[in-house]
């Protein structure tokens, strides 16, 4: 008997299967229909946007805000997206409109007035920035820490560093974990010489060895500097070893070789820097510890000489030079570093006081000149620099003269104060006929003071 297949088509000839099809298809036409007719969650939105414009996507964030924008009811959050976005592309007086729009809603208005400082800093308007700071804490002083941070880094921006130093104390009474206080703390107690405070504030930010690991150059070259001026050793030796091969500075990693005992690798990382010319100076700065640490007086003597002529104004090498003319019996030379560290001692403490006289004012540039004269002889060339900038900021009409001044400064060739000889010397100050030298050679010092302030934090985010 034969078997016959199945009928494959129903009533009206029509496949069973393509009525199937239809059925289908027609569910999925009008479910999609019914979601596109569906309001969309502007909320949803308005996040979905902020995360593109952080991660800088911004074709999406433009489709995204133009869907934001058919809220009428987030015209608000609309004005602080476009006020961010305007930030991006230096457009700030724009950015002030958008965000003085912003502010109008209560729920925004903590973060815009935030963004408007930050706009009003970068604009010069100092006093504006920093009203608007203080509108910004009053909303909520018991959440405003980011805001007290954004204002204590417009005081550091602009050289009043005290008053930054009250708010960032305000800030981490409250939140020792605060990194970004912290950090920038740390970076202001070096500016004042007082590494020891500047050591604690960076060791609270590398407390693992992940820490570590992920933590900005700027900081963790900052802690190295300071266990080095404070004579931690304990402390180089116990973190020397890990975080040795990130250092880039090859004066840096060589005077950490030195405090971990690593004397071997530490001759090596010598010879191997003697062979750039630029560095042949600072390295009889570590000739003379490695003797000394070697008991070898008489080649130490003879490096720290040559370290005390080639940088005049390093702290550090006269206090080498006390302790190795104290070994050698050398009455005279160890009296003439000793004047010559009390006078740079002299001066770092009038630097500090400049800074403490200029107090919360934000507008007179003749104490930061004052200031960044007073680095330039004491070597910290790049800190000088920062100075001026601020300086320059505040008196833009006195730009060529500043420049004037602080390149006549900068080329100057220093002598010492007081030569090993014995015999009082012409400071920078005093003589006005000293042969220049190059920027190179001014680089150089200044590297090899070791004493400015590597662990600048950036500007923190503009929300609580």
């Amino acid at each position: 008997m034969s078997q016959t297949s199945p009928n494959s088509h129903v009533r009206g000839g029509v496949p069973w299967w393509l009525w199937i099809m239809i059925v289908v298809v027609t569910v999925v036409i009008g479910f999609g229909t019914v979601i596109s007719l569906m309001p969309e969650d502007p909320e949803a939105l308005y996040k979905e946007a902020s995360v593109q414009l952080q991660e800088k996507e911004m074709e999406a964030f433009a489709a995204t805000l133009t869907r934001l924008k058919k809220h009428p009811d987030y015209a608000s959050h609309v004005a602080l997206l476009e006020g961010v976005e305007a930030t991006t592309r230096d457009r700030d007086p724009l950015a002030i409109e958008l965000f003085q729009k912003a502010q109008e809603n209560e729920s925004l208005k903590k973060t815009a007035l935030q963004n408007l400082g930050t706009c009003y800093g970068k604009l010069g308007r100092y006093a504006d920035a920093l009203d608007t700071y203080r509108e910004a804490v009053a909303l909520d002083p018991d959440d405003a820490d980011a805001s007290r941070v954004m204002m204590a880094a417009l005081y550091v921006n602009v050289g009043a560093l005290f008053p930054a130093e009250d708010l960032l104390n305000q800030v981490l009474e409250g939140d020792p974990e605060n990194r970004a206080a912290r950090g920038m703390r740390g970076n202001l107690h070096m500016q004042l010489f007082r590494f020891e405070e500047a050591a604690a504030d960076f060791s609270g930010l590398l407390k693992t060895p992940g820490d570590r690991a992920t933590v900005s150059p700027d900081v963790l070259t900052g802690y190295l500097q300071c266990l080095i001026q404070t004579e931690n050793r304990e402390e180089l030796q116990k973190i020397g070893p890990e975080v040795g091969p990130e250092i880039q500075d090859p004066l840096l990693k060589m005077r950490v070789q030195l405090e971990t005992g690593d004397i071997d690798m530490l001759k090596v990382s010598l010879t191997e820097a003697k062979r750039a010319p630029d560095m042949a100076p600072p390295s009889a700065k570590i000739e003379a510890l490695i003797a000394l640490q070697e008991e070898k007086y008489a080649l130490a003597a003879e490096a720290i000489t040559q370290a005390a002529e080639a940088f005049p104004r390093d702290l550090e090498v006269f206090e080498t030079a006390i302790q190795v003319f104290a070994k050698t019996g050398d009455q005279q030379k160890l009296v003439a570093a000793e004047e010559n560290l009390r006078q740079l001692k002299d001066l770092q403490n009038s630097v500090v006081q400049t800074i403490r006289d200029i107090g919360n004012d934000i507008q007179n540039e003749e104490p930061r000149i004052q200031v960044a004269l007073m680095l330039v002889r004491l070597g910290n060339i790049n800190s000088a620099m920062r100075w001026l900038a601020v300086a320059r900021l505040m008196a833009p009409e006195r730009h060529n003269e500043l420049d004037a001044l602080i390149e006549k400064e900068v080329y100057r060739r220093q002598t010492i104060l007081v030569p090993l000889t014995g015999s009082p010397a012409a400071t920078p100050a005093d003589s006005e006929d000293q042969t220049p030298t190059s920027p190179d050679a001014a680089a150089a010092d200044d590297a090899a003071a070791g004493n400015d302030a590597a662990a600048g934090e950036k500007e923190p985010p503009a929300e609580d």
